[in-house]
């Protein structure tokens, strides 16, 4: 599944770097800053994001949404093995981006901050709070009104968003982390490529 998507990945990058011949709206392909081109995904998709950023020097910053940074051990009981960015590092502005209530939080720390080591004031870490791994999604707006609805508990939705006051106020504190986060990328200027 994450090879799949570091493929998808790589072809959306190869096109936008052609993105004259895309059927884009008028003007769009000129204004494209492909110098400020940064990623970001969640999860399976944060992961598959961070090993492209790692992999591919056209991405300049990348922001990974509670994503491991190891492939799931082969075997019960086996060890975890690093992605490539993992056991290298990075040299490259990443923001590690987690809820508070991620319930395999041990297994997630453990990657970050191997990552985190050997990527010296490159990466950041946050936690958003009151939040659960699948509010980086259209669930923290779609699992209050369900619950509101009352088709699911109070239990159900903690455990798919966290205890989330309003999707609203997550979504304005996500912004605010990601927003503030690539300011500060570009404000260091274009990374250099080779």
């Amino acid at each position: 599944m994450i090879d799949a998507r570091i493929a998808d990945l790589r072809f959306v990058l190869d096109r936008l770097h052609r993105a004259a011949e895309l059927p884009l709206p008028p003007g769009l392909a000129a204004v494209l800053d492909l110098d400020r081109l940064a990623v970001y995904g969640h999860s399976a998709g944060a992961s598959a994001v961070t090993e492209v950023f790692h992999e591919d020097r056209r991405v300049r910053a990348a922001v990974n949404l509670e994503g491991y940074l190891d492939h799931p051990p082969a075997a019960p009981g086996a060890t975890p093995e690093p992605l490539r960015i993992t056991a290298q590092g990075t040299d490259r502005p990443l923001l590690l981006l987690g809820s508070e209530f991620f319930p395999h939080r041990d297994e997630l720390d453990r990657s970050w901050s191997a990552l985190a080591a050997r990527s010296p004031g490159t990466v950041r870490r946050a936690r958003v709070p009151a939040a659960g791994h699948w509010a980086f999604t259209n669930y923290a707006a779609m699992v209050p009104r369900l619950q509101h609805a009352g088709l699911l508990t109070p239990a159900h939705r903690d455990a798919l968003i966290g205890p989330l006051p309003a999707a609203e106020g997550f979504v304005r504190t996500l912004a605010r982390h990601v927003g503030t986060f690539l300011t500060a990328s570009w404000s260091t200027g274009p990374a250099q490529t080779g």
